[in-house]
């Protein structure tokens, strides 16, 4: 049936579901009485629910600048020029007006280049027809209203996306010295989500994530020791654990007083095998290196290990190279090994471990939950050995790598 075309007025929108809204009639007698769409005759009922009677109100629709221009097929050089003009007026507006979006984000290449446009589109359209920036952005219309109706819905690739921002935050809370490797191990150890390292890098530079560790810089080499040779000479391959031991002294600061912390590495999986922190001596504590080694042996001999060979590296420090200090290990199936003069690339294993133990000591603990630095530095050693996972034992634990290797 052919309805004839007029114009409505918000009073005449009213008169006409009156009868509807008091339910003195149905829509369908309504649409075949005045002979109108009963789509339409809907649409006035429901925003007039919503907005009441200046729901109904027409509103101005802004033309389209570009059309007179874009219909006709040759164009004077004047209306090129006025053409271009307007098209130049609207590129400046989307500059002016464009803001972010929340859900942007969780796209990625041409989606995202797509939503940007069309909420340009939605920002401006009050003020240039959605045909002609649609035409000026190079975006289809129909692919703009379909946005429009999904724009607040998240389908199930950005929820996932967004679930994933929300475990990297939470534990670039918690140890804010992790990379995105790292976090990435965290994700599958903790929740069992298995994704890449590239993705999770990618979360991580939206959200403006950084590991706030440094790395030092490169030495050169310095002399060898007299009394003991570089017997590792950059061979850190090893089969078992107490093959071969590393060690280092370094000055930690606990309330504004400065301690010395001495450990003890196992090369074979990073694990701390012994340690001790004293009030700082500059490193040369005699009781502090003392202290540490035998609490190394102990646990040497404790796992099974007092008979087989280990070979000790360490620096060429005053106490590591100290008579008194190296008798003690005769008695053990040990050899030294030192590194050259002021050169820490000769022991890398300690040296890295160390720069990053200092690192997210002070990043992720809060030593004001400490009474003590030994309860300070028992965290810690329990941290790396338990949970902190290394990127050498494809991002397991320490103990957790040995123990799946099935040794003590």
């Amino acid at each position: 049936m052919n309805r004839p075309n007029r114009s409505w007025s918000a009073k005449d929108k009213y008169d006409v579901i009156k009868p509807i809204i008091n339910m003195e009639k149905s829509l369908s007698q309504v649409s075949r009485e005045l002979n109108i769409s009963s789509g339409m005759l809907h649409r006035w009922v429901e925003v007039y629910k919503k907005d009441g009677i200046k729901g109904l109100e027409n509103k101005k629709k802004p033309g389209n600048p570009l059309m007179k221009y874009s219909r006709k097929k040759s164009l004077t050089e004047l209306e090129k020029l006025e053409y271009e003009n307007m098209k130049l007026r609207i590129e400046n507006e989307l500059l002016k007006k464009r803001i972010p979006n929340e859900r942007r984000w969780f796209a990625c290449n041409i989606q995202e280049q797509k939503q940007v446009r069309f909420e340009i589109v939605e920002i401006i359209s009050n003020e240039y027809s959605i045909q002609s920036l649609c035409e000026v952005l190079n975006v289809s219309r129909s692919g703009y209203y379909k946005w429009l109706k999904t724009k607040d819905v998240l389908n199930n690739y950005e929820i996932n996306r967004r679930d994933l921002g929300e475990l990297i935050k939470d534990i670039h809370k918690r140890k804010p010295s992790y990379g995105y490797h790292r976090i990435n191990a965290v994700i599958k150890r903790e929740v069992g989500l298995v994704v890449s390292d590239n993705l999770v890098h990618k979360v991580c530079k939206i959200l403006n994530i950084k590991s706030k560790a440094k790395h030092y810089k490169y030495k050169k080499p310095g002399e060898q020791s007299i009394k003991f040779g570089n017997i590792i000479n950059g061979n850190w391959d090893t089969k078992r654990p107490f093959e071969k031991i590393v060690s280092d002294t370094t000055k930690i600061w606990f309330k504004r007083k400065p301690y010395d912390w001495t450990f003890y590495l196992d090369v074979f999986n990073n694990e701390i095998v012994g340690y001790d922190v004293r009030e700082s001596m500059y490193c040369n504590g005699i009781l502090n290196h003392r202290n540490a080694l035998t609490n190394m042996l102990n646990t040497k001999i404790k796992r099974g290990y007092k008979d087989l060979d280990t070979i000790f590296h360490t620096d060429q420090g005053t106490v590591y190279s100290s008579m008194s200090f190296n008798n003690i290990l005769s008695s053990f199936t040990i050899t030294r090994s030192m590194s050259r003069a002021g050169t820490p690339t000769d022991n890398p294993v300690i040296e890295s471990k160390n720069g990053w133990l200092k690192k997210e000591m002070y990043i992720d603990f809060d030593i004001n939950n400490y009474n003590t630095v030994y309860d300070f530095i028992d965290d810690i050693v329990y941290d790396n050995n338990y949970l902190r996972p290394s990127y050498a034992l494809n991002y397991k634990t320490p103990i957790e790598y040995r123990t799946q290797l099935g040794f003590n």
